[in-house]
Protein backbone atom coordinates (compact mmCIF):
# COMPACT_ATOMS: atom_id res chain seq x y z
CA UNK A 1 0.00 0.00 0.00
CA UNK A 2 2.93 2.24 0.91
CA UNK A 3 4.42 1.95 -2.78
CA UNK A 4 0.76 3.00 -4.57
CA UNK A 5 0.37 5.96 -2.18
CA UNK A 6 4.09 7.18 -2.12
CA UNK A 7 3.31 7.01 -6.37
CA UNK A 8 -0.22 8.82 -5.83
CA UNK A 9 1.52 11.33 -3.88
CA UNK A 10 4.52 11.71 -6.50
CA UNK A 11 1.67 12.02 -9.33
CA UNK A 12 -0.21 14.70 -7.41
CA UNK A 13 3.32 16.33 -6.95
CA UNK A 14 4.12 16.53 -10.14
CA UNK A 15 1.01 17.61 -11.22
CA UNK A 16 0.84 20.73 -9.11
CA UNK A 17 4.96 21.61 -9.91
CA UNK A 18 3.48 20.99 -13.53
CA UNK A 19 0.57 23.54 -12.76
CA UNK A 20 3.03 26.19 -11.17
CA UNK A 21 5.28 26.57 -14.13
CA UNK A 22 2.98 26.58 -16.00
CA UNK A 23 1.43 29.83 -13.89
CA UNK A 24 5.06 31.10 -13.98
CA UNK A 25 4.94 31.12 -17.56
CA UNK A 26 1.61 32.97 -18.27
CA UNK A 27 2.61 35.88 -15.56
CA UNK A 28 6.08 36.29 -17.67
CA UNK A 29 4.24 36.29 -20.92
CA UNK A 30 2.16 39.11 -19.11
CA UNK A 31 4.72 41.06 -18.20
CA UNK A 32 6.09 40.92 -21.77
CA UNK A 33 2.82 42.43 -22.96
CA UNK A 34 3.28 45.51 -20.36
CA UNK A 35 7.02 45.87 -21.77
CA UNK A 36 8.71 44.57 -18.57
CA UNK A 37 11.09 42.19 -20.90
CA UNK A 38 13.60 41.91 -18.20
CA UNK A 39 11.89 40.77 -14.97
CA UNK A 40 9.53 38.70 -17.70
CA UNK A 41 13.40 37.10 -18.58
CA UNK A 42 14.44 36.61 -15.11
CA UNK A 43 10.83 34.55 -14.39
CA UNK A 44 11.26 32.64 -17.29
CA UNK A 45 15.02 31.35 -16.46
CA UNK A 46 13.68 30.21 -12.95
CA UNK A 47 10.52 28.32 -14.67
CA UNK A 48 13.36 27.32 -16.93
CA UNK A 49 15.44 26.05 -13.53
CA UNK A 50 12.26 24.11 -12.25
CA UNK A 51 11.29 22.82 -15.06
CA UNK A 52 13.57 20.34 -15.40
CA UNK A 53 12.47 16.51 -15.01
CA UNK A 54 8.70 18.01 -15.41
CA UNK A 55 8.74 16.23 -18.82
CA UNK A 56 9.08 17.46 -22.64
CA UNK A 57 6.56 19.71 -22.80
CA UNK A 58 7.02 21.80 -19.51
CA UNK A 59 10.69 22.17 -20.60
CA UNK A 60 9.93 23.13 -24.28
CA UNK A 61 7.67 25.59 -23.00
CA UNK A 62 9.89 27.05 -20.75
CA UNK A 63 13.11 27.18 -23.16
CA UNK A 64 10.44 29.07 -25.69
CA UNK A 65 9.46 31.66 -23.11
CA UNK A 66 13.42 32.40 -22.34
CA UNK A 67 14.44 32.56 -25.50
CA UNK A 68 11.55 35.24 -26.56
CA UNK A 69 12.82 37.18 -23.40
CA UNK A 70 16.42 36.82 -24.66
CA UNK A 71 15.38 37.81 -27.72
CA UNK A 72 14.18 41.06 -26.52
CA UNK A 73 16.88 41.85 -24.86
CA UNK A 74 19.99 43.56 -26.52
CA UNK A 75 21.64 42.42 -29.82
CA UNK A 76 23.94 40.41 -28.28
CA UNK A 77 21.46 38.70 -26.24
CA UNK A 78 20.23 37.28 -29.44
CA UNK A 79 23.00 34.60 -29.74
CA UNK A 80 21.62 33.21 -26.11
CA UNK A 81 17.93 33.59 -27.58
CA UNK A 82 18.81 31.31 -31.04
CA UNK A 83 20.13 28.73 -28.15
CA UNK A 84 16.99 28.48 -26.14
CA UNK A 85 15.27 29.04 -29.38
CA UNK A 86 16.71 25.78 -31.13
CA UNK A 87 16.51 23.57 -27.84
CA UNK A 88 12.68 24.46 -27.37
CA UNK A 89 12.30 23.69 -31.01
CA UNK A 90 14.17 20.15 -30.62
CA UNK A 91 12.34 19.04 -27.60
CA UNK A 92 8.45 20.67 -29.14
CA UNK A 93 9.80 18.60 -32.31
CA UNK A 94 9.69 15.13 -30.81
CA UNK A 95 6.36 15.64 -28.89
CA UNK A 96 3.97 12.56 -29.97
CA UNK A 97 0.44 13.92 -32.13
CA UNK A 98 -1.71 13.89 -29.04
CA UNK A 99 0.36 16.29 -27.11
CA UNK A 100 -1.10 18.50 -30.44
CA UNK A 101 2.74 20.37 -30.41
CA UNK A 102 1.75 22.41 -33.51
CA UNK A 103 1.20 25.77 -31.77
CA UNK A 104 4.32 25.90 -29.64
CA UNK A 105 6.43 24.27 -32.61
CA UNK A 106 5.52 26.95 -34.68
CA UNK A 107 5.83 29.86 -32.22
CA UNK A 108 9.40 28.52 -31.94
CA UNK A 109 10.05 28.38 -35.19
CA UNK A 110 9.16 32.06 -36.14
CA UNK A 111 10.85 32.99 -33.35
CA UNK A 112 13.90 31.70 -33.94
CA UNK A 113 13.98 32.29 -37.73
CA UNK A 114 13.00 36.02 -37.15
CA UNK A 115 15.93 36.54 -34.53
CA UNK A 116 18.21 34.60 -37.55
CA UNK A 117 17.27 36.95 -39.93
CA UNK A 118 17.76 39.68 -38.39
CA UNK A 119 21.33 38.89 -37.57
CA UNK A 120 21.80 39.08 -41.58
CA UNK A 121 24.55 36.17 -41.27
CA UNK A 122 24.60 34.17 -44.84
CA UNK A 123 24.98 30.90 -42.29
CA UNK A 124 21.98 32.37 -40.47
CA UNK A 125 19.75 32.68 -43.62
CA UNK A 126 20.01 29.41 -45.08
CA UNK A 127 18.96 27.93 -41.76
CA UNK A 128 16.04 30.45 -41.81
CA UNK A 129 14.93 29.76 -45.22
CA UNK A 130 14.76 26.08 -44.05
CA UNK A 131 12.76 27.15 -40.55
CA UNK A 132 10.21 29.42 -43.29
CA UNK A 133 9.48 26.23 -45.37
CA UNK A 134 8.45 24.49 -41.70
CA UNK A 135 6.73 27.09 -40.36
CA UNK A 136 4.40 26.65 -43.76
CA UNK A 137 3.43 23.02 -43.23
CA UNK A 138 2.76 23.89 -39.83
CA UNK A 139 0.65 26.92 -40.55
CA UNK A 140 -1.18 24.81 -43.15
CA UNK A 141 -1.73 22.34 -39.87
CA UNK A 142 -2.81 24.94 -37.72
CA UNK A 143 -5.58 26.55 -39.91
CA UNK A 144 -6.67 23.10 -40.68
CA UNK A 145 -7.20 21.58 -37.39
CA UNK A 146 -7.38 24.33 -34.70
CA UNK A 147 -6.20 23.01 -31.57
CA UNK A 148 -8.69 22.93 -28.43
CA UNK A 149 -6.40 22.07 -25.58
CA UNK A 150 -5.09 25.00 -23.23
CA UNK A 151 -1.93 27.03 -24.37
CA UNK A 152 -0.03 29.59 -21.93
CA UNK A 153 0.87 31.83 -25.20
CA UNK A 154 -2.85 32.45 -26.23
CA UNK A 155 -3.84 35.09 -23.40
CA UNK A 156 -3.48 38.09 -25.95
CA UNK A 157 -6.09 36.27 -28.58
CA UNK A 158 -7.80 33.28 -30.06
CA UNK A 159 -6.38 30.81 -31.79
CA UNK A 160 -7.44 32.49 -35.18
CA UNK A 161 -5.22 35.50 -34.09
CA UNK A 162 -2.23 33.66 -33.27
CA UNK A 163 -2.54 32.26 -36.92
CA UNK A 164 -3.00 35.86 -38.42
CA UNK A 165 0.18 36.72 -35.98
CA UNK A 166 2.46 33.83 -37.43
CA UNK A 167 1.33 35.00 -40.93
CA UNK A 168 2.74 38.43 -40.04
CA UNK A 169 5.94 37.04 -38.96
CA UNK A 170 6.00 34.27 -41.68
CA UNK A 171 6.22 37.33 -44.18
CA UNK A 172 9.22 39.19 -42.23
CA UNK A 173 11.42 36.19 -42.67
CA UNK A 174 10.24 36.02 -46.45
CA UNK A 175 11.33 39.17 -46.55
CA UNK A 176 14.69 39.10 -45.44
CA UNK A 177 15.43 35.32 -47.04
CA UNK A 178 14.89 37.66 -50.13
CA UNK A 179 11.79 35.41 -50.69
CA UNK A 180 9.51 37.85 -52.35
CA UNK A 181 7.27 35.92 -54.43
CA UNK A 182 6.14 33.68 -51.34
CA UNK A 183 6.18 36.85 -49.19
CA UNK A 184 3.36 38.39 -51.81
CA UNK A 185 0.73 35.45 -51.76
CA UNK A 186 1.00 35.15 -48.11
CA UNK A 187 1.11 38.98 -47.69
CA UNK A 188 -2.37 39.34 -50.13
CA UNK A 189 -4.10 36.81 -48.57
CA UNK A 190 -3.30 38.06 -45.11
CA UNK A 191 -3.78 41.81 -45.61
CA UNK A 192 -7.99 41.42 -46.51
CA UNK A 193 -7.96 39.34 -43.62
CA UNK A 194 -6.86 41.93 -41.57
CA UNK A 195 -8.67 44.57 -43.09
CA UNK A 196 -12.00 42.21 -41.91
CA UNK A 197 -11.31 41.27 -38.62
CA UNK A 198 -9.16 44.58 -37.18
CA UNK A 199 -10.07 47.43 -39.64
CA UNK A 200 -7.69 49.47 -42.21
CA UNK A 201 -6.80 51.90 -38.79
CA UNK A 202 -5.08 48.88 -36.79
CA UNK A 203 -1.52 49.38 -37.15
CA UNK A 204 -0.98 45.50 -38.00
CA UNK A 205 -2.76 45.98 -40.96
CA UNK A 206 -0.67 48.89 -42.26
CA UNK A 207 2.13 47.27 -41.86
CA UNK A 208 1.07 44.33 -43.55
CA UNK A 209 0.00 46.80 -46.39
CA UNK A 210 3.30 48.50 -46.51
CA UNK A 211 5.24 44.85 -46.05
CA UNK A 212 3.76 44.03 -49.39
CA UNK A 213 4.30 46.83 -51.21
CA UNK A 214 7.55 45.99 -50.41
CA UNK A 215 7.81 43.00 -51.37
CA UNK A 216 6.82 44.07 -55.09
CA UNK A 217 9.11 46.49 -55.57
CA UNK A 218 11.32 43.41 -54.83
CA UNK A 219 10.38 42.21 -57.72
CA UNK A 220 10.21 45.16 -60.19
CA UNK A 221 6.79 45.64 -59.68
CA UNK A 222 6.83 49.19 -59.64
CA UNK A 223 3.18 49.82 -60.72
CA UNK A 224 1.75 47.48 -58.30
CA UNK A 225 3.96 48.73 -55.51
CA UNK A 226 2.80 52.74 -56.13
CA UNK A 227 -0.37 51.94 -55.68
CA UNK A 228 0.14 49.38 -52.73
CA UNK A 229 2.30 52.21 -50.54
CA UNK A 230 -0.37 55.15 -51.71
CA UNK A 231 -2.75 52.95 -49.66
CA UNK A 232 -0.67 52.45 -46.79
CA UNK A 233 -0.09 56.11 -46.58
CA UNK A 234 -3.52 57.27 -46.85
CA UNK A 235 -4.22 54.39 -44.04
CA UNK A 236 -1.26 55.87 -42.24
CA UNK A 237 -2.89 59.44 -42.62
CA UNK A 238 -6.33 58.60 -40.96
CA UNK A 239 -4.42 57.25 -38.08
CA UNK A 240 -1.09 57.91 -37.63
CA UNK A 241 1.08 54.11 -37.06
CA UNK A 242 4.47 55.29 -38.58
CA UNK A 243 6.91 57.85 -37.64
CA UNK A 244 8.69 60.28 -39.16
CA UNK A 245 11.42 58.17 -40.63
CA UNK A 246 8.81 55.32 -41.75
CA UNK A 247 6.67 57.84 -43.45
CA UNK A 248 9.05 59.51 -45.30
CA UNK A 249 10.69 55.78 -46.26
CA UNK A 250 7.08 55.40 -47.88
CA UNK A 251 7.03 58.90 -49.53
CA UNK A 252 10.52 58.09 -51.00
CA UNK A 253 9.44 54.69 -52.36
CA UNK A 254 6.83 56.05 -54.32
CA UNK A 255 8.93 58.79 -56.07
CA UNK A 256 11.60 55.65 -56.60
CA UNK A 257 8.27 53.84 -57.89
CA UNK A 258 7.27 56.70 -60.54
CA UNK A 259 11.13 57.27 -61.77
CA UNK A 260 11.62 53.68 -62.67
CA UNK A 261 8.29 54.00 -64.89
CA UNK A 262 9.68 56.83 -65.95
CA UNK A 263 7.27 59.21 -64.72
CA UNK A 264 10.05 61.98 -63.44
CA UNK A 265 7.96 64.71 -63.48
CA UNK A 266 5.66 62.85 -61.22
CA UNK A 267 8.57 61.30 -58.96
CA UNK A 268 9.87 65.55 -59.29
CA UNK A 269 6.68 66.18 -57.51
CA UNK A 270 6.44 63.66 -54.87
CA UNK A 271 10.20 64.86 -54.14
CA UNK A 272 8.94 68.86 -53.90
CA UNK A 273 6.80 67.98 -51.01
CA UNK A 274 9.67 66.05 -48.76
CA UNK A 275 12.14 67.96 -46.51
CA UNK A 276 15.50 66.23 -47.82
CA UNK A 277 17.16 68.37 -45.40
CA UNK A 278 15.82 66.77 -42.57
CA UNK A 279 15.59 63.33 -44.10
CA UNK A 280 19.76 63.20 -44.78
CA UNK A 281 20.48 64.43 -40.93
CA UNK A 282 17.72 62.09 -38.93
CA UNK A 283 16.52 59.41 -40.98
CA UNK A 284 18.67 56.18 -42.82
CA UNK A 285 16.90 56.68 -46.25
CA UNK A 286 17.63 60.70 -46.61
CA UNK A 287 21.02 59.16 -47.92
CA UNK A 288 18.71 57.67 -51.18
CA UNK A 289 16.22 60.14 -51.42
CA UNK A 290 18.81 63.08 -51.78
CA UNK A 291 20.33 60.68 -54.36
CA UNK A 292 16.73 60.43 -56.23
CA UNK A 293 16.37 64.12 -56.18
CA UNK A 294 19.48 64.56 -58.53
CA UNK A 295 18.88 61.41 -60.56
CA UNK A 296 15.12 62.77 -61.49
CA UNK A 297 16.29 66.30 -62.34
CA UNK A 298 19.40 65.44 -64.13
CA UNK A 299 16.59 62.82 -66.16
CA UNK A 300 14.89 65.81 -67.40
CA UNK A 301 17.68 67.72 -67.82
CA UNK A 302 17.09 70.20 -65.38
CA UNK A 303 21.05 70.51 -64.95
CA UNK A 304 21.37 73.94 -63.45
CA UNK A 305 18.48 72.71 -60.59
CA UNK A 306 20.51 70.17 -59.88
CA UNK A 307 24.09 72.35 -59.50
CA UNK A 308 22.12 74.37 -57.00
CA UNK A 309 20.48 71.11 -54.86
CA UNK A 310 24.41 69.79 -55.09
CA UNK A 311 25.91 73.33 -53.66
CA UNK A 312 23.43 73.38 -50.81
CA UNK A 313 23.99 69.53 -49.66
CA UNK A 314 27.78 70.31 -50.28
CA UNK A 315 27.71 72.54 -47.39
CA UNK A 316 25.27 70.44 -45.21
CA UNK A 317 27.80 67.28 -45.74
CA UNK A 318 31.07 69.49 -44.72
CA UNK A 319 29.00 71.00 -41.91
CA UNK A 320 28.39 67.19 -40.17
CA UNK A 321 32.03 65.17 -41.54
CA UNK A 322 32.10 63.69 -37.87
CA UNK A 323 28.90 61.82 -39.15
CA UNK A 324 29.36 61.74 -43.07
CA UNK A 325 33.05 62.08 -43.35
CA UNK A 326 35.05 64.17 -46.01
CA UNK A 327 35.31 61.20 -48.12
CA UNK A 328 31.95 58.89 -47.18
CA UNK A 329 29.99 57.63 -50.39
CA UNK A 330 26.95 60.25 -50.20
CA UNK A 331 29.59 62.85 -49.85
CA UNK A 332 31.42 61.79 -52.85
CA UNK A 333 28.06 60.84 -55.01
CA UNK A 334 26.82 64.73 -54.25
CA UNK A 335 30.03 65.80 -56.18
CA UNK A 336 29.69 63.39 -59.01
CA UNK A 337 26.41 64.30 -59.93
CA UNK A 338 27.42 67.95 -59.43
CA UNK A 339 30.28 67.79 -62.04
CA UNK A 340 28.01 65.55 -64.41
CA UNK A 341 25.63 68.95 -63.96
CA UNK A 342 28.60 71.14 -64.53
CA UNK A 343 29.85 68.89 -67.47
CA UNK A 344 26.50 69.01 -69.37
CA UNK A 345 26.46 72.95 -68.88
CA UNK A 346 30.23 73.03 -70.25
CA UNK A 347 31.26 74.85 -66.95
CA UNK A 348 34.51 73.01 -66.87
CA UNK A 349 36.32 75.01 -64.84
CA UNK A 350 33.95 74.99 -62.20
CA UNK A 351 33.55 70.69 -62.57
CA UNK A 352 37.61 70.53 -62.90
CA UNK A 353 38.05 72.65 -59.35
CA UNK A 354 35.60 69.66 -57.73
CA UNK A 355 37.17 66.85 -59.05
CA UNK A 356 40.08 68.06 -58.32
CA UNK A 357 38.97 68.57 -54.65
CA UNK A 358 37.69 64.80 -55.24
CA UNK A 359 40.87 63.75 -56.01
CA UNK A 360 42.34 64.51 -52.79
CA UNK A 361 39.59 63.55 -50.34
CA UNK A 362 40.46 60.14 -52.16
CA UNK A 363 43.65 60.27 -51.38
CA UNK A 364 43.68 61.30 -48.14
CA UNK A 365 41.03 58.67 -47.01
CA UNK A 366 43.60 55.81 -46.11
CA UNK A 367 41.14 53.39 -45.73
CA UNK A 368 40.75 53.42 -49.17
CA UNK A 369 43.48 51.90 -51.34
CA UNK A 370 44.76 53.56 -54.72
CA UNK A 371 42.67 51.85 -57.21
CA UNK A 372 39.89 53.13 -56.25
CA UNK A 373 40.95 56.42 -56.78
CA UNK A 374 41.54 55.38 -60.53
CA UNK A 375 37.50 56.09 -61.78
CA UNK A 376 37.64 59.86 -60.22
CA UNK A 377 41.73 60.40 -61.73
CA UNK A 378 39.85 59.40 -65.26
CA UNK A 379 36.63 61.63 -65.26
CA UNK A 380 39.39 64.51 -64.57
CA UNK A 381 41.46 63.67 -67.44
CA UNK A 382 38.18 63.27 -69.85
CA UNK A 383 37.21 66.61 -68.18
CA UNK A 384 40.55 68.21 -68.73
CA UNK A 385 40.30 66.79 -72.26
CA UNK A 386 37.17 68.55 -73.32
CA UNK A 387 37.98 71.66 -71.70
CA UNK A 388 40.63 71.61 -74.40
CA UNK A 389 43.52 71.48 -71.55
CA UNK A 390 45.44 68.53 -73.47
CA UNK A 391 48.95 69.24 -71.42
CA UNK A 392 47.54 68.25 -68.17
CA UNK A 393 45.20 65.71 -69.46
CA UNK A 394 47.98 63.77 -70.57
CA UNK A 395 49.59 63.99 -67.17
CA UNK A 396 46.14 62.72 -65.35
CA UNK A 397 46.15 60.10 -68.12
CA UNK A 398 49.38 58.61 -67.33
CA UNK A 399 49.27 58.83 -63.86
CA UNK A 400 45.97 55.97 -64.66
CA UNK A 401 47.94 54.44 -66.88
CA UNK A 402 50.82 53.81 -63.94
CA UNK A 403 47.92 53.13 -61.76
CA UNK A 404 45.56 50.57 -63.40
CA UNK A 405 49.23 48.44 -64.30
CA UNK A 406 50.39 48.02 -61.26
CA UNK A 407 46.97 47.15 -59.91
CA UNK A 408 46.13 43.93 -58.13
CA UNK A 409 44.26 41.21 -59.62
CA UNK A 410 40.69 42.03 -57.96
CA UNK A 411 41.26 45.51 -59.48
CA UNK A 412 43.08 45.30 -62.72
CA UNK A 413 41.01 46.43 -66.17
CA UNK A 414 42.46 45.56 -69.26
CA UNK A 415 40.02 47.20 -71.50
CA UNK A 416 40.54 50.46 -69.20
CA UNK A 417 44.45 50.40 -70.50
CA UNK A 418 43.29 49.86 -73.93
CA UNK A 419 41.26 52.94 -73.79
CA UNK A 420 43.42 55.63 -71.94
CA UNK A 421 46.42 53.95 -74.47
CA UNK A 422 44.19 55.35 -77.14
CA UNK A 423 43.37 58.40 -75.82
CA UNK A 424 47.19 58.94 -74.49
CA UNK A 425 47.72 58.39 -78.63
CA UNK A 426 44.90 61.13 -79.54
CA UNK A 427 46.44 63.74 -77.26
CA UNK A 428 50.20 63.25 -78.36
CA UNK A 429 49.08 63.18 -81.86
CA UNK A 430 47.36 66.43 -81.22
CA UNK A 431 50.19 68.09 -79.75
CA UNK A 432 52.59 66.72 -82.66
CA UNK A 433 54.62 64.75 -80.22
CA UNK A 434 55.40 61.61 -82.77
CA UNK A 435 58.13 59.98 -80.12
CA UNK A 436 55.38 59.52 -77.50
CA UNK A 437 52.54 59.05 -79.63
CA UNK A 438 54.73 55.92 -81.41
CA UNK A 439 55.19 54.41 -78.39
CA UNK A 440 51.81 55.05 -77.32
CA UNK A 441 50.49 53.26 -80.30
CA UNK A 442 53.10 50.28 -79.87
CA UNK A 443 52.14 50.04 -76.38
CA UNK A 444 48.32 49.84 -77.75
CA UNK A 445 49.57 47.24 -80.36
CA UNK A 446 50.80 44.68 -77.74
CA UNK A 447 48.04 45.00 -76.20
CA UNK A 448 45.75 43.86 -79.20
CA UNK A 449 48.64 41.50 -80.08
CA UNK A 450 47.89 39.68 -76.74
CA UNK A 451 44.36 39.22 -77.83
CA UNK A 452 44.18 37.52 -81.03
CA UNK A 453 41.31 35.00 -80.36
CA UNK A 454 38.57 38.03 -81.22
CA UNK A 455 39.18 39.20 -85.09
CA UNK A 456 38.15 43.35 -84.06
CA UNK A 457 41.71 43.14 -81.99
CA UNK A 458 43.78 41.66 -85.05
CA UNK A 459 42.13 44.72 -87.49
CA UNK A 460 42.59 47.16 -84.74
CA UNK A 461 46.46 45.59 -84.22
CA UNK A 462 46.18 46.54 -88.33
CA UNK A 463 45.51 49.92 -87.52
CA UNK A 464 47.98 50.73 -84.35
CA UNK A 465 50.99 49.31 -87.21
CA UNK A 466 49.26 51.60 -90.25
CA UNK A 467 49.01 54.65 -87.46
CA UNK A 468 53.14 53.97 -86.68
CA UNK A 469 53.62 53.65 -90.02
CA UNK A 470 52.07 57.15 -90.96
CA UNK A 471 53.86 59.00 -88.04
CA UNK A 472 57.15 58.02 -89.55
CA UNK A 473 56.12 59.18 -92.74
CA UNK A 474 55.89 55.65 -94.31
CA UNK A 475 53.12 56.63 -96.02
CA UNK A 476 52.76 53.53 -98.50
CA UNK A 477 52.68 51.15 -95.73
CA UNK A 478 50.60 53.37 -94.12
CA UNK A 479 47.49 53.86 -96.50
CA UNK A 480 47.85 50.04 -97.41
CA UNK A 481 47.41 49.01 -93.39
CA UNK A 482 44.94 51.80 -92.61
CA UNK A 483 42.76 51.30 -95.78
CA UNK A 484 42.50 47.59 -95.39
CA UNK A 485 41.55 48.07 -91.93
CA UNK A 486 39.00 50.28 -92.27
CA UNK A 487 37.52 49.13 -95.17
CA UNK A 488 36.92 45.41 -92.79
CA UNK A 489 35.66 48.14 -90.66
CA UNK A 490 33.35 50.49 -92.26
CA UNK A 491 33.35 49.37 -96.14
CA UNK A 492 35.82 50.57 -98.72
CA UNK A 493 33.86 54.14 -99.58
CA UNK A 494 33.96 54.71 -95.88
CA UNK A 495 37.72 54.24 -95.58
CA UNK A 496 38.27 56.10 -97.94
CA UNK A 497 36.57 59.06 -96.83
CA UNK A 498 37.95 58.73 -93.53
CA UNK A 499 41.37 58.48 -95.48
CA UNK A 500 41.26 61.42 -97.51
CA UNK A 501 39.15 63.84 -95.65
CA UNK A 502 36.45 64.07 -98.28
CA UNK A 503 32.53 64.05 -97.76
CA UNK A 504 30.95 60.61 -98.34
CA UNK A 505 28.80 61.73 -101.39
CA UNK A 506 32.31 63.21 -102.80
CA UNK A 507 33.40 59.89 -102.73
CA UNK A 508 30.28 57.89 -104.25
CA UNK A 509 29.99 60.52 -106.96
CA UNK A 510 33.40 59.41 -108.00
CA UNK A 511 31.52 55.68 -108.59
CA UNK A 512 29.24 56.46 -111.27
CA UNK A 513 25.80 53.79 -110.58
CA UNK A 514 26.43 53.56 -106.90
CA UNK A 515 24.30 53.23 -104.59
CA UNK A 516 25.23 55.55 -101.65
CA UNK A 517 25.85 53.72 -98.10
CA UNK A 518 24.47 55.18 -95.05
CA UNK A 519 26.55 57.75 -93.54
CA UNK A 520 28.75 56.72 -90.63
CA UNK A 521 27.36 57.48 -87.07
CA UNK A 522 29.01 60.38 -86.08
CA UNK A 523 29.98 58.70 -82.16
CA UNK A 524 32.39 56.09 -84.13
CA UNK A 525 34.30 59.22 -85.55
CA UNK A 526 34.63 61.25 -83.05
CA UNK A 527 36.51 60.19 -79.65
CA UNK A 528 35.44 63.76 -78.13
CA UNK A 529 31.69 62.46 -78.38
CA UNK A 530 32.78 59.60 -75.63
CA UNK A 531 31.09 59.71 -72.60
CA UNK A 532 33.14 59.98 -69.51
CA UNK A 533 31.64 56.45 -68.10
CA UNK A 534 34.72 54.36 -69.98
CA UNK A 535 34.17 50.54 -69.45
CA UNK A 536 34.74 47.58 -71.75
CA UNK A 537 31.99 48.83 -73.90
CA UNK A 538 33.97 52.57 -74.14
CA UNK A 539 36.24 50.20 -76.17
CA UNK A 540 34.08 49.79 -79.68
CA UNK A 541 32.85 53.60 -79.51
CA UNK A 542 36.34 55.30 -79.56
CA UNK A 543 37.25 53.80 -83.35
CA UNK A 544 40.55 54.33 -84.88
CA UNK A 545 38.73 56.14 -87.29
CA UNK A 546 38.62 59.07 -84.80
CA UNK A 547 42.34 59.48 -84.41
CA UNK A 548 42.89 59.45 -88.65
CA UNK A 549 40.25 62.50 -88.57
CA UNK A 550 42.87 64.39 -86.41
CA UNK A 551 45.78 63.86 -88.62
CA UNK A 552 44.31 64.05 -91.86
Amino acid sequence: MRPIKATRWRAVSRNSDKASILTLLGISELLKLRGKWHTALRLGNFALQQSQGLGTLTEGLALLSVGHAYRNQTPEDWISAQHHLRMAKLLLEGLPPSEDQTFYLMRAVLLLGDTLVRREDLGDIAEAEELAHLAERLLRQSRERPGKSFRWTLFTGSWRDFCVHSMVELGEIYYYTSRWAEGEKLLRELVPTLVKRRGKRHVTTIEAQRDLASMLVNQDKYEEAERAYRVARDWNEEVPVFGHEEKAAIDYNIAMCLSERGKDQEARAEIGNMDLAADLLHYANGEWTLKLARLTSLRLKKYEEVVALCQRFQRVLDEHRARFGPCSPVTLRNMEDHVTALKALRRWDEAIVILRDMCRREASDVARVVEQTLETRLNLAHTLRHAGLHEEAAYEYRKCLEIERAASDDFKDEAQIRNILKYLAYLYELARDKTNALIAYSQLQREYWGRPSQHRNFIRYEWCRGKMFMLQGRWEHALKLLMSALAVKRGIETAVSIITGLPIEAVHAMQPGGRAPDPARPDMLEVDSQTDKDDEKAVDKTSIGAISKSQS
